[in-house]
């Protein structure tokens, strides 16, 4: 006893003192590490590269472990271990942070183990609390055999105590899991071919495809033995070995990749396990076509009694809009289930169903009812099902349906339909299909089995079917009966229509068809008789297609129009076929008048053919047809006569259509012994509205049977301009061929009716193209060469001729071993070249590319030869590009660059004094754009890049800068601008946004230009068919965010008004269209108006939104020019498309006072006639200044040049008077005084620059000399 008891106590101090050992180890920074290397030598593939820090901050790095079938690598794990937290008794670990693990799991190479106990192991408890403060696993590569799983980033909190886990608002990002797919999985094993044995004759039976009967019958008693069986077999209780619960999790960027390509956005979870319970509090999912949430809740014990609803929203666009549907799964998997599902959106049905999974057989129970269904599920239906109910009973072995509806279509007429039926796994009934519809119904019954081949049995019966509501162009009433049987098994197949009987009338005559047949897939078919009738047309067929051909067709149809809708014309002909396959004898007639359908028609078309095959094949065809019309198209003639035997025959064609027409003439000779058909084309001719064509000589054409080889012997195509030869004989057979061309000359002028009416082109084209092909080759190898000589091509701008013309145009093309390049060379005459080479390679592949585009000084000075005397543009192009990537993703890298590049003329804003570059770099799938366009003042800095990545989703930008750019519109503006904007383009939206300076302007206008004048919005633009024109809406929509800044010096000279003007305004466009925001003021300045000269005392222009301002504007006579203590002026108010002008004076006077004031500067003496005449001629004389511009018109419009319209005279005197000259010297005048109505005519002629003879007829006449002095 004493011995026991030294031996535990010293036991007891072993172990305490490895535990001191073991937690000094851990607390000591160089005892841990001592540690940790011991592990890593006592631990065979195992390694660390770095051990950083004590237990509390401990860092790890190039971790990697290597086994048979499973390899790990780990950059980086980072962990802080607090033994005790502070605030409670527990084992506390601050961080865990694992960066970057590799792992690899081949399960085929893992060493055996020994066999796990089959006992379910239902407790799992940790003796001590654990919380992980923070959990963090970031960029994790797994991979098992054929499965790939990656995720991007993890994060939670957990505390575990005893057997309960919780985990604390876990965060999960970027998770792809990759599956094998199933197609895969079943070819790879056909890839190991195994190594022959005894055995090899029963495995090669045992891989030997099953018949499809033998499928079949497979199928079947593997379906028996299926539902032999309940689904669900007798389920043992559960217990969770760990009480788990999640709270909080969110999940982003989620993809299953396998067969199906599965994608989650975000997923949200809560859920708890307790023992033997498993509570789902939330669930919610999005997905890229919807999304859904669920809850509920399950029992894995006695009869797993269940709770689960999963409310979902299913958008697919554009077939479907937005769907609801509520899933409701209750009761328990021991016995029975029940399932709700209620679809509520475009589709309306509520779906209810039972079953026993516990069961043999699946008992179910269903029922399906919808409102109303339609086809497509979004907008317009074409087809609608309302009312639809289903009912399901019984089992998945012996169950019986019925189905009710009603159907409409914009194509088919309403019905109404039924169906009762029964089944099993063998077959189905049809006891009853009733489809109620066109006044009548259509009743089938009949059998449908697929036990051993798929058979069928109906019988079609039809009553009081009419047609005439639904098609009143086409009325029908009839009624019959059909019976049809037949089968199919693989690809063997059978039909029998024993009976076939439909009578009734169509368009008021009578109709009747009648008759039965057989036939099966090796072609032999048996017609006892098939009879039709419309009305007076007659269609009757009879005979045997078995060994012995005896078939025969009538048809007599002398009014098409009685039983064809739309379709008019008559037909009559027969048909008889003897023989048999290997001698067959036909014999046929048919003639065709007038027929006509919708757009098509042809006035007559005859076939005769006689062929008769015993030791040798004889006979003769005709066929012609008049006037063949569809659409634009037109024939109107073609004969094609074939006649003759084996050995000597001859076949001719002749063709008058537009736009082509032409002969073709064929004779032959065919050896039965040699199987050798030799032919000869001769007398061919190929005739458009542009080109004629013949054959040079009768060519030889051979084909070899046995050989299964073509023979074409050399000949030329040829035309007056061009000559296409074929130089060598061409040998095709059904596993290589060869082929050569040559064009000798093709005049260019040929392309003429192709081209505009301002183009031509001159020159001639020759060129050389080989193809050779073989069956193992799934492309052809080809060579194409054409060269061009003295090329030209000229085009009119304006009456003005551009001519380029080519030193050397060539193109070449090859296709060989899968690969394609192409080469171009386009030299200019007296200017530079362009030369291209491109190679595409795996055509049926990736198509990959490569090549170059080089351009080399090419010169746009001869453009000058379209542009007017004074304007020039100067400019050197030259660009250098390689070309990569492949035909989906191209790839471009190099430069385009123009320099000493200018453009000067009247149209030009800006005048470009010095030359300017401009320089594009490719990158790829990028490029950049750096400019300066220089200006007489100052330069214009480009930038710009481009990126098309994604093709649709394309982004370029251009920035343009500048320091006082003179910007010119002669005669009217003269401003120095300095821009700063930017230009943004994207597929759906263009931007221009940024700030424009305008610090000096000079803007002088006498009128308004006429391009400036806003069209009528009662005008209504018409096209060639007088329908208005809509206008076009812009293809891509334009935002623009523009501020300008009016500057101090900037004068305007326009309309009587001058001013400095100054302010700013806020250009903005947007899908609503264009505004301004802002105001432009002017403080000082004069402004004209009833004819004085009158000072501005205040200007405001105030821009909100619409592009036409609101005025403030007054402006008063010059306070020296008007009696002192009156103020008298103008006031203009309101919007600029209609302002209101009043006039008003300080102090307050009357209107007629007021005027006086502002157009004499003095009140009106009331007591002198005077005064009052000469307010008159002033009012006259501001008439006048308003209408200058008019009557200077109206004067050019009659030959009349600076007719004028003027006032002369004061006071009692004055006269309104209109001159004009009708030469250059000779000047006309008529006056009438205002107060007397007296006239007088003046002809003034100017004989030296100074000297004048004028003739005046008025109360009196006069002839007078002049002679002007200048001072």
């Amino acid at each position: 006893m004493r011995r026991i008891k030294k031996f535990t106590l010293a036991f007891f101090l072993v172990v305490l003192l490895l535990c001191g050992t073991l937690w000094g180890l851990i607390r000591t920074t160089g005892g841990l590490h001592f540690l940790i290397k011991n592990i890593v030598y006592w631990a065979p593939g195992l390694s660390i590269q770095n051990i950083e820090g004590k237990s509390n901050d401990l860092t790890l790095k190039g971790i990697q472990y290597q086994m048979p079938g499973f390899e790990v690598k780990v950059k980086e794990i980072h962990l802080a271990l607090h033994f005790f937290c502070q605030t409670s008794l527990k084992f506390c670990i601050d961080d865990f942070t694992l960066n970057d693990l590799d792992m690899v799991i081949e399960t085929q190479k893992l060493p055996s183990t020994e066999k796990v106990s089959d006992q379910p192991f239902t407790d799992l408890r940790i003796p001590y609390p654990l919380f992980l403060k923070n959990l963090r696993l970031t960029n994790l590569n797994v991979t098992i055999d054929d499965t790939h799983i990656s995720l991007a980033h993890f994060r939670t909190q957990a505390d575990w105590q005893g057997r309960t886990l919780s985990l604390i608002s876990p965060q999960l990002s970027g998770l792809l899991v990759s599956l094998p797919k199933a197609l895969e999985k079943l070819q790879a094993p056909a890839l190991i071919h195994p190594a022959k044995s005894n055995d090899q004759t029963s495995s090669t039976e045992a891989t030997t495809p099953l018949t499809n009967s033998s499928f079949k019958k497979n199928i079947h008693q593997d379906l028996l033995d299926f539902f032999a069986q309940p689904l669900l077999p007798a389920l043992p209780d559960f217990h969770f070995p760990l009480n788990i619960q999640i709270k909080k999790l969110t999940a982003e960027q989620l993809r299953i990749v396998g067969d199906t390509d599965i994608v989650i956005h975000s997923l949200q979870l809560e859920a708890k396990s307790d023992n033997q319970h498993l509570q789902l509090d939330k669930l919610k999912v999005s997905l890229p076509f919807g999304s859904f949430s669920a809850h509920g809740e399950a029992t894995f014990a006695d009869q797993w009694p269940i709770a689960l609803k999963i409310d979902s929203l299913i958008k697919i666009p554009p077939l479907l809009k937005e769907e609801k549907i509520q899933f409701n799964l209750t009761g328990e998997l021991q016995k029975q289930l029940k399932f709700t599902a209620d679809f509520s959106g475009s589709i309306s049905a509520q779906l209810n169903a039972t079953t026993t999974l516990s069961k043999s057989g699946l008992p179910l129970t269903m029922t399906l009812i919808s409102s109303q269904l339609q086809w497509p599920l979004k907008g317009d239906p074409e087809y609608k099902i309302n009312n639809l109910q289903l009912q399901l009973n019984g089992r998945a072995t012996d169950y019986a349906l019925s189905l009710t509806g009603k159907m409409k279509s914009a194509d088919l007429p309403p019905a109404e339909f039924s169906l009762d039926g029964k089944g099993n796994l063998q077959q189905f009934h049809i006891i009853l299909l009733r489809l109620k519809l066109l006044q009548g119904q259509a009743d089938l019954l009949g059998m449908i089995d697929w036990s051993k081949a798929i058979s069928w049995n109906s019988v079609l019966t039809l009553k009081g079917i009419d047609t005439k509501k639904q098609w009143p162009e086409w009325p029908a009433q009839f009624n019959g009966k059909i019976s049809t049987r037949g089968s199919i098994d693989g690809e063997r197949w059978q039909l029998q229509i024993p009976d076939v009987l439909l009578e009734g009338e169509v368009q008021n005559k009578p109709f009747k068809v009648s008759g039965s047949l057989k036939g099966d897939r090796a072609g032999q078919w048996k017609i006892s008789s098939f009879n039709m009738a419309f009305g007076n047309n007659k269609l009757n067929i009879k005979g045997d297609l078995t060994h012995q051909w005896s078939l025969d067709v009538n048809i007599d149809a002398p009014k098409l129009q009685d039983g064809l809708p739309g379709v008019a014309g008559q037909l009559k002909g027969a048909l008889k076929l003897r023989g048999d396959l290997t001698k067959p004898q036909l014999e046929a007639h048919f003639i065709a008048n007038q027929l006509k359908w919708k757009n098509f028609s042809i006035h007559q078309i005859k076939l005769d053919a006689n062929l008769h095959s015993l030791d040798h094949i004889k006979g003769q065809l005709v066929l012609q047809v008049e006037k063949l019309k569809q659409s634009d198209f037109m024939l109107h003639h073609l004969m094609l006569n074939a006649k003759g035997t084996e050995k000597q025959h001859q076949l001719a064609l002749q063709l008058k259509s537009e736009p082509l027409s032409g002969n073709f003439a064929l004779k032959g000779d065919f050896n039965r012994q040699k199987q050798i058909w030799d032919l000869k084309l001769n007398k061919t001719d190929i005739r458009t509205l542009s080109w004629n064509w013949h054959l040079n000589h009768p060519t030889g054409i051979k084909y070899f049977h046995h050989a299964q080889k073509v023979t074409i012997q050399p000949h030329c195509w040829e035309n007056i301009q061009a000559k296409l030869c074929l130089p060598d004989m061409i040998e095709a057979t059904k596993s290589a061929g060869q082929l050569r061309m040559q064009l000798n000359r093709f005049d260019l002028a040929m392309l003429k009716p192709f081209l505009s009416s301002g183009t031509a082109i001159f020159g001639n084209i020759t060129g050389d193209a080989q193809m050779k092909w073989t069956a193992e080759d799934h492309l052809p190898t080809a060579q194409l060469s054409l060269v061009g000589h003295d090329v030209k091509i000229r085009q009119n701008i304006e009456d003005n001729p551009l001519n380029i013309v080519f030193n050397n145009l060539k193109l070449g093309v090859q296709l060989s071993h899968h690969q394609a390049q192409i080469n171009t060379l386009i030299s200019l005459k007296n200017n530079g070249q362009m030369q291209g080479d491109l190679k595409i390679s795996d055509l049926q592949g990736k198509r990959t590319l490569s090549g170059k585009i080089d351009i080399d000084q090419i010169s746009l000075e001869p453009i000058n030869t379209v542009l007017d005397k004074n304007e020039t543009i100067t400019g050197v192009l030259n660009s250098h590009l390689d070309m990569s990537g492949n035909s989906k993703n191209p790839l471009l890298y190099g430069d385009i660059s123009l320099n000493h590049f200018a453009i000067n003329g009247s149209w030009m804003p800006v005048n470009m004094a010095s030359p300017s570059h401009l320089l594009i770099n490719f990158k790829g799938t990028k490029s950049t754009l750096k400019g300066v366009i220089a200006t007489e003042k100052s330069q214009i800095n480009l930038l710009g890049n481009a990126n098309w990545d994604h093709i649709d989703d394309w982004r370029a930008n251009i920035s343009a800068k500048g320091d006082q750019i003179r910007v010119t519109f002669p005669p009217i503006v003269k401003l120095d601008i300095s821009p700063d904007i930017l230009f943004e383009a994207r597929p759906k939206l263009l931007t221009l946004k940024g700030l424009i300076e305008v610090p000096w302007a000079r803007i002088k206008a006498e009128k308004i230009p006429p391009n400036v004048v806003d069209v009528s919005s009662y005008k209504v633009m018409l096209n060639d068919q007088l329908q208005p024109i809509i206008p076009q809406k812009t293809a891509i929509p334009i935002n623009t965010h523009l501020n300008i800044q009016i500057g101090k010096d900037v004068e305007l000279d326009a309309f009587g008004l001058k001013a400095q003007l100054q302010g700013t305004l806020k250009v903005q466009q947007d899908q609503y269209g264009m505004g301004l925001q802002g105001q432009i003021n002017t403080s000082s300045g004069s402004f004209h108006a009833y004819g004085q000269d009158l000072l501005v005392k205040k200007g405001h222009l105030i821009f909100s939104g619409p592009t036409k301002p609101f005025l403030n504007i007054e402006a008063i006579r010059n306070p020296e020019n008007i009696t002192p203590g009156y103020t008298a002026g103008i006031r203009v108010t309101g919007n600029a498309s209609a302002p209101k002008i009043e006039i008003f004076s300080d102090p307050v006077l009357s209107q007629q006072e007021a005027l006086s004031y502002l157009l004499r500067g003095q009140a009106i003496d009331q007591s002198s006639g005077t005064d009052s005449s000469l307010m008159t001629s002033m009012l006259i004389n501001i008439g006048i200044l308003q209408t200058g511009n008019l009557i200077g018109e109206i004067g050019g419009a009659f030959g009349i040049s600076r007719l004028t319209l003027d006032t002369q005279g004061v006071g009692n005197d004055s006269q309104v008077v209109v001159s004009g000259y009708l030469n250059k010297n000779l000047q006309l005048k008529y006056g009438v005084d205002i107060f007397d109505s007296l006239a007088t005519l003046t002809l003034r002629y100017q004989l030296m620059p100074r000297l004048y003879l004028e003739a005046i007829s008025g109360i009196g006449q006069a002839l007078d000399l002049l002679y002007q002095f200048g001072f």
